[in-house]
């Protein structure tokens, strides 16, 4: 901020704020940075503070296209509804708790323009369906926690979703939550069969809890028919609980229910296993003609599916300009 500050001609060129100061470290010298910064696109609230928000918010610029907010929507709702010019154009949402308070049901986000959502703490599904009511219909893309609600939700009207990120939230510090069942994630992948582009990040090990559960082979076996990028990213590969992963992603992409559109496979996350996991898996020749096996990896190339494997991180979902 000191730089800022001392050199004026570098504000053009900040793109990004985060506002994590506290109240008192507000000074004249801090006003006058934040009523100059004629390039912002994006804005983190980490908590409401009205005075150094608006001061920022009330400053001339383009509208804002990204937004972070750590509390729910209700809470910062007094503060952004005074801009509304500078929140017009704001497309890319990342909130960590949409549902609120779970006492009093949220009102509506107002960001009509937006495309890409992100949320962390699970909620329930009338509660995530008024909150998105606004601009469902022109989400492209949405990331939600991997967790039970999961089987209520109805997607049938985000008809512009083609892409869905599944996340497991308890390693980013919201907690636990309970993990979706197999049956759970064949109910939402029938609501969404317009999506394109999927990813599963967690612990997907858990996706059965009992016997007469469907298994996760009938979860992927539900997933969207005009799927073109997969991404499973497992937090192990190895031991009893995922003994059947693997196998279970080897019989959906040589099987029936692959999409005929799947392009790239992408796999990872644990300790790196699954690599090696993959690289030892054997299937028939795609041709049929004889017992001969190759590796799954071969397998795809040859049917036209780019394999990546990776050791951990995460599978980023980025906002497709148009």
């Amino acid at each position: 901020m000191r730089t800022l500050y001392e050199r004026p001609k570098l504000r053009p060129l900040v793109k990004a704020v985060d506002l994590t100061f506290a109240h008192s470290d507000l000074d004249d010298r801090v006003e006058q940075v934040l009523r100059d910064l004629p390039n912002l696109q994006e804005l983190s609230l980490p908590a409401p503070d009205p005075t150094a928000q608006g001061v920022l918010l009330s400053a001339p610029g383009p509208p804002i296209r990204r937004l972070r907010l750590v509390h729910p929507w209700d809470d910062v709702r007094p503060l952004l509804s005074r801009y509304p010019e500078r929140l017009v154009g704001v497309r890319v949402l990342h909130i960590a708790n949409i549902g609120g308070d779970g006492v009093q049901p949220p009102r509506p986000i107002e960001l009509p323009k937006l495309a890409l959502l992100s949320t962390s703490i699970p909620c329930d599904w009338p509660t995530f369906s008024s909150s998105s009511s606004l601009f469902r219909m022109n989400l492209t893309s949405l990331t939600l926690p991997l967790s039970r609600e999961l089987g209520a939700y109805d997607l049938h009207a985000f008809t512009a979703l083609r892409t869905l990120r599944l996340c497991d939230t308890y390693r980013a510090g919201y907690g636990s939550c309970r993990p979706p069942s197999a049956a759970d994630l064949v109910a939402v992948f029938g609501t969404c069969r317009q999506v394109t582009s999927l990813g599963l990040e967690g612990d997907l090990s858990r996706a059965s809890s009992k016997k007469s559960d469907p298994s996760f082979a009938a979860a992927l076996a539900a997933l969207p028919p005009g799927l073109e990028h997969l991404a499973l990213l497992a937090r192990t590969w190895a031991g009893p609980s995922c003994a059947g992963l693997a196998d279970a992603v080897a019989a959906y992409v040589t099987g029936e229910a692959r999409s005929p559109a799947l392009r790239t496979l992408r796999l990872g996350g644990g300790q790196g296993a699954v690599a090696e996991r993959f690289r030892t898996l054997k299937v028939r020749q795609s041709d049929g003609q004889d017992d001969e096996r190759v590796s799954l990896s071969a397998w795809l190339s040859e049917v036209g599916v780019e394999v990546t494997t990776v050791d951990g991180g995460s599978w980023q979902v980025t906002e497709t300009s148009r």
